[in-house]
């Protein structure tokens, strides 16, 4: 409290003792970027809703992505696959790895040697060669050289307030570790992922040195699993904002058996909300995600 009758009275100094040591800089490693690989048409059709293989689906999705820049496909797993993939992935040989710093994120990521056949035949079919096939007819990018090409292809800029679906963009500023077009056999795009579990604490931040984010263009992916009785007011959600607004563009909430389709550019950021303590009172206390970043050539 202020006062002209009296005077103020305070005692200052410095307290001494042994050095501190910092913290040493956290060193982000670079996402690794692979190029397909091929799988057969009975592996393929065995692990993936067939709905989603039919030519006249990827239309009709291409068509609604096209005007929205993301989209959700339900069931996009066989029943019994998700089941088993669900109950895989919580398999207590799986190394998990907490992952920093915790001024960017507090997740941890499954060593990928440690994990079980059936999540690696997930893997395995996310990047796969048809994936990528399947993936540019459902959303008009050139990820695969046998896409067709769409006569409304538009050449214009993307708008920078959200994501904004192009059909085909060559990159030109390539990042450390990443293949070239003259690399890519065939004239594929490339996919970075993860395997990670989420719990009580967990989360990312908006980071203006993100190397997952730092692209001009990017088609995020995400499917999770064991979040059947997920609660919205649990947290745990990927929301995308424009890059220095606080608008929200685009939340995506954890879903059994869906993969989420996200375009975005260079001025589009995501974070994944802060869990909270009311996850304790669902019947898990993890729920687990794949998440992947397609790129084209």
């Amino acid at each position: 409290m202020l006062s002209e009758s009296k005077c103020r009275l305070s005692i200052s100094g410095w307290f001494h003792g042994p050095t501190v040591l910092r913290t040493p800089h956290a060193i982000e490693a670079v996402p690794r970027c692979i190029t397909p690989s091929d799988v057969d048409e009975d592996f393929l059709f065995s692990m993936m809703n067939q709905q989603y293989i039919d030519p006249v689906t990827q239309s009709e999705i291409q068509e609604k992505f096209e005007e929205d820049s993301e989209i959700q496909l339900p069931d996009f797993l066989p029943e019994d696959i998700y089941e088993t993939l669900s109950s895989g992935i919580k398999s207590e040989d799986i190394d998990w790895v907490r992952k920093g710093p915790a001024i960017k994120r507090n997740v941890e990521v499954a060593d990928e040697t440690t994990l079980p056949e059936s999540v690696k035949s997930c893997l395995k079919l996310l990047t796969s060669d048809a994936m990528f096939l399947i993936i540019s007819n459902m959303t008009g990018l050139k990820l695969h050289p046998l896409a067709a090409d769409s006569d409304s292809e538009s050449e214009s800029e993307a708008n920078t307030s959200e994501p904004k679906a192009k059909k085909s963009k060559s990159s030109q500023d390539k990042g450390a570790g990443e293949s070239t077009a003259d690399e890519i056999e065939g004239g594929c795009g490339t996919v970075s992922y993860q395997v990670r579990r989420w719990s009580h604490g967990a989360y990312t931040l908006l980071h203006d040195s993100d190397m997952e984010q730092g692209k001009d263009y990017a088609l995020d992916a995400v499917i999770q699993f064991n979040c059947d009785d997920w609660r919205d007011d649990c947290g745990g959600f990927v929301s995308y904002i424009a890059k220095g607004d606080d608008e929200e563009l685009l939340t995506l909430e954890p879903r059994r058996n869906c993969l989420s389709l996200v375009y975005r550019d260079g001025e589009s950021l995501r974070f994944v909300k802060h869990i909270n303590h009311r996850l304790t009172k669902l019947s898990h206390p993890y729920f687990y995600d794949i998440s992947l970043v397609y790129q084209e050539p």
